[in-house]
């Protein structure tokens, strides 16, 4: 159901600041339509091996499967299409048998959106935030990783939640589920550093996540630049 095999053009490929994906720009034809797609595809770092990146890839993939079959959709979180099998000779970074992850492309960073806007449009970028990961939350999706970088606005003024890679299920008897990551301290929850760590092994919760959304906030919302440097 989820694996696409409709017509698309690649575009241009960023390889952001995230060792561990590429992001693709493209088109794909459905029901006839072009639509602007971003493919992300994780990549090998270091000694890492195909079964890990497509273990990386496989828990992203939950997340966008648990959100999409929800009978209630929200606005304020992307729009998933599927999984595509992409060849190595198109996205190089691309391993053989693990897919690429399609979902909608959304034209501005909630940064650069925001940035010199009055406080009133400022605050409704917030609320829309809160809005979806309170949807995420809703349905037991933890996503991770709430920071400016995870979520973009459309052309129309819409938040998009994006990048599910740190995303985790709360699953029966469990209030979250470990994960190593390479964390981003400035929207980590305290209670979730380990001093002198860079990767860190750690239990991501809804209440992690709102930490996140409240430093998310106060950066967007308020303007207020946090610091670069974590301590």
């Amino acid at each position: 159901m989820w694996v696409l095999k409709c017509p698309f053009e690649l575009g241009k490929t960023d390889r952001p600041g995230s060792p561990y994906s590429v992001i693709t720009q493209a088109q794909i034809q459905v029901q006839g339509k072009l639509i602007k797609v971003v493919f992300k595809t994780y990549r090998r770092i270091n000694d890492t091996t195909a079964t890990k990146v497509a273990q990386r890839t496989y828990r992203e993939v939950v997340g966008w499967v648990i959100l999409a079959s929800s009978p209630s959709r929200c606005d304020n979180i992307n729009q998933f299409y599927g999984v595509w099998f992409t060849d190595p000779k198109l996205i190089p970074e691309a391993i053989p048998g693990v897919p690429s992850i399609v979902t909608d492309y959304v034209k501005h960073g909630s940064l650069e959106y925001t940035e010199g806007q009055d406080f009133g449009l400022r605050l409704d970028i917030v609320r829309q935030l809160a809005n979806g990961l309170s949807f995420m939350h809703s349905l037991n999706v933890i996503h991770g990783d709430i920071k400016p970088d995870n979520f973009r606005v459309s052309e129309d003024g819409i938040v998009k939640i994006i990048d599910l890679g740190l995303s985790r299920e709360v699953t029966t008897g469990r209030t979250g589920l470990t994960t190593t990551i390479h964390p981003s301290y400035l929207f980590l929850a305290p209670e979730l550093i380990i001093p002198d760590e860079d990767d860190i092994s750690m239990s991501v919760t809804k209440a992690s996540d709102v930490y996140a959304f409240s430093m998310t906030a106060l950066q967007v919302g308020v303007q207020i630049m946090l610091p670069t440097v974590a301590y």
